[in-house]
């Protein structure tokens, strides 16, 4: 528990002293976001007619 505690100020100052927002190194949120989004995306671009329904699905021909 005093190890969590520890860590969570550690990190609370760091934010404060730097004036900046915490990245975590260890995650890629942009990444994440774009992959649970580009679905969606892609049907509202299909539904709107900006792309034809088979062209997003198959990669065009050389």
């Amino acid at each position: 528990m005093f190890a969590t505690a520890h860590k969570m100020l550690r990190t609370i100052y760091a934010r404060l002293r730097d004036d900046r927002p915490y990245h975590d190194p260890h995650s890629d949120h942009e990444r994440l976001f774009v992959a649970r989004s580009a679905p969606r995306w892609l049907r509202m671009l299909e539904q709107h007619r900006f792309v034809p329904a088979m062209a997003a699905a198959r990669p065009s021909a050389p």
